[in-house]
């Protein structure tokens, strides 16, 4: 029994010392999104030895906050589908420089602009893939037929979402055979985010992009 111990103690802290890549954020930042100690993500991410197996409520806030998938043997712990995965993640920098180079001459001068990496395929539909990326004007103005980004309180969960969809006033609708997208959502139940004003698939394997 203790070696079983052992052993899934080690699977959760080698999931844990790979949440920062796949999510982009500090266990510190990951921790306090999800709502629990960040202590109980520190500790035993520095300290190999560390005896204690990060608790299955744990494990299942944060793969159900940040949409990633669970430890070796946490299977059953799968994030729900819908508003409940990230549809969504800030674009990070420094990884592809041509792509870098791409958003920036975009955004210069324009520092209500923000890029995103999209996750989700409520827009499959329309064009909208997962990696995609999308240049947000936080200032625009939403016009009919827009690709907007909001935030809708999630009462179950207790928390904001962020979500994209196409704006038909008075309504943000998906485009995808994904039932999880498909209540239509009225504009007064959201808060607005922004107006996606230019989108780009980065080029598979190369590293260089092209628009769209």
């Amino acid at each position: 029994m203790p070696r079983v111990r052992d052993e899934t103690q080690k699977r959760v802290r080698d999931w844990i010392l790979a949440l920062p890549k796949v999510t982009g954020k500090s266990l510190t930042k990951i921790a306090e999104e999800a709502g629990v100690a960040v202590t109980t993500l520190t500790k035993p991410a520095n300290n190999p030895d560390h005896k204690h197996v990060t608790s299955t409520v744990t494990i299942a806030k944060i793969i159900d906050t940040h949409g990633v998938a669970p430890p070796l043997g946490f299977e059953h712990l799968k994030p729900m589908r819908g508003l409940a995965e990230p549809e969504a993640q800030e674009y990070r920098y420094d990884a592809e420089p041509d792509v870098d180079g791409l958003i920036k001459a975009y955004i210069a001068g324009r520092p209500s602009i923000t890029a995103w990496v999209l996750k989700t395929r409520a827009l499959e539909h329309l064009g909208f893939m997962p990696g995609d990326i999308a240049l947000l004007d936080l200032n625009a103005s939403w016009r009919a037929g827009d690709i907007v980004c909001a935030q809708l309180y999630n009462h179950e969960r207790g928390r904001t979402e962020t979500i994209w969809r196409r704006y038909e006033p008075p309504y943000l609708v998906a485009s995808s055979t994904d039932p999880a997208f498909m209540k239509p959502l009225h504009e007064d139940s959201v808060a607005r985010k922004g107006v996606v004003m230019v989108s780009f698939r980065p080029r598979l394997g190369t590293g260089t992009s092209e628009a769209s």
